[in-house]
């Protein structure tokens, strides 16, 4: 078995909101070393032709070095987001658990999308259904630290289902200079075929330099100092914006 490290909640001009193609997408992995990269298009974005033919395109990008694995980002009815990795066919926005039932019987990997957004707010009801919680989400939690009621969230989960597991994601829109939250997968190999197995069974770890998680939640190791300096800062520079916003678009 060998170690693969890659990206996850990735979203290309495929999104409505996403600024780059999917060739930058994979130019970027194999710039950066990542043998493979997780697509989450939204699915408003897309139809069933073209999300066919995006497909396709992501075959066609990818390559021995890095693939480029296609999926999707839906918005439930109620507001919740459910990503999709591994996805082999377009799905349409339903309720939270018929989203989750297409994802899996299109052989897709089911993940709760950035609870922050729903003030960790989600149905334990799914607790038997999803794969994975998106614990770490760099866009909402920034790159330094999972929030604590994420990881508070996934134990609730887990107490109901073992099985549920711990993701962590870029939710990319743009490519920065800024250091990547990365997954580590152990696989057989770097095919997407691999990688998406890993992905399923938990065969992963998600960090950055100073902390690693396991796919159940837990730490694996942590550098304390510098990882709490930048937490603060990030924490602090994040409350300031906050403050600053209605002023900043009145």
């Amino acid at each position: 078995m060998n170690q693969y490290k890659g990206l996850l909640h990735v979203h290309s001009t495929s999104s409505h909101d996403g600024r780059h193609p999917l060739s930058e997408i994979a130019e970027l992995g194999l710039r950066l070393g990542y043998r493979f990269v997780c697509m989450t298009e939204h699915a408003e974005s897309l139809t069933p032709a073209s999300y066919r033919r995006y497909i396709a395109e992501c075959r066609h990008v990818s390559t021995a070095q890095c693939v480029i694995i296609p999926g999707l980002e839906l918005e439930c009815k109620g507001g919740l987001h459910i990503m999709g990795f591994g996805l082999v066919s377009w799905i349409r926005n339903d309720t939270a658990p018929r989203v989750v039932s297409s994802i899996r019987e299109s052989g897709g990997i089911a993940v709760i999308a950035h609870p922050d957004r729903y003030n960790y707010q989600v149905s334990l009801d799914l607790a038997d259904l999803v794969h994975g919680i998106e614990v770490w989400n760099q866009g909402y939690d920034g790159r330094f630290f999972p929030n604590h009621r994420s990881l508070k969230l996934l134990r609730l989960f887990r107490g109901q289902n073992p099985r549920v597991l711990a993701f962590g994601g870029l939710d990319l829109h743009r490519i920065t200079p800024v250091s990547h939250l990365r997954t580590v997968v152990i696989a057989q190999d770097g095919s997407e075929g691999s990688i998406l197995y890993a992905l399923r069974n938990g065969d992963f770890t998600v960090g950055n330099l100073c902390l690693r998680l396991g796919s159940a939640g837990n730490r694996l190791n942590l550098k304390w100092l510098p990882l709490l300096a930048a937490r603060g800062a990030y924490s602090f520079a994040r409350e300031i914006r906050r403050r600053l916003r209605p002023s900043l678009q009145s």
